[in-house]
């Protein structure tokens, strides 16, 4: 049991830090020649968009159009270019994934060029046993710096 007690802290730790590390550039432009930023924002899915190579635009493959979602057998997922072909899973046994996004005043919001940080809450569940279950939570607030806001 504490084996998997503390297999599950970990990887929901690495989920949790996996999506922050990424999340936190998002909007990242420095050129400044093109829009780039958060293309949608829902409650278990985000994407977004990141010049990582300082070309001026977006380009397919190279990870600058970066999604995170929930797929149906409860893995967390990154998606490229907003293909879901480029499916990859990162964590499995998930048991839930939401997202919460936030403005400059700290007000939630759903407008997208309003949001200012993000609240990522990741829960992993794996069996313990016939009929038990270990479950951990991880939550984290992140600061896109990149962002116009």
């Amino acid at each position: 049991v504490q084996n998997v007690t503390a297999g599950v802290q970990q990887v929901t730790r690495s989920g949790i830090n996996i999506m922050a590390r990424s999340i936190r550039m998002a909007g990242f432009n420095p050129l400044k020649v093109n829009h780039i930023g958060i293309l949608q924002a829902s409650a278990d899915k985000i994407r977004f968009q990141q010049d990582t190579n300082s070309s001026g635009q977006i380009e397919i493959g190279k990870d600058e159009d970066i999604a995170y979602l929930l797929n149906d057998n409860q893995q967390l997922i990154r998606q490229k270019d907003g293909n879901a072909r480029s499916n990859r899973s990162i964590v499995d046994q998930v048991y839930s994934l939401e997202f919460k996004y936030f403005n400059r005043e700290n007000k939630e919001t759903k407008l997208l060029d309003d949001i200012h940080s993000i609240e990522i809450s990741l829960t992993i569940r794996e069996p313990v046993g016939k009929e038990k279950f270990i479950s951990r939570t991880y939550s984290t607030r992140v600061i896109c710096r990149n962002l116009k806001v």
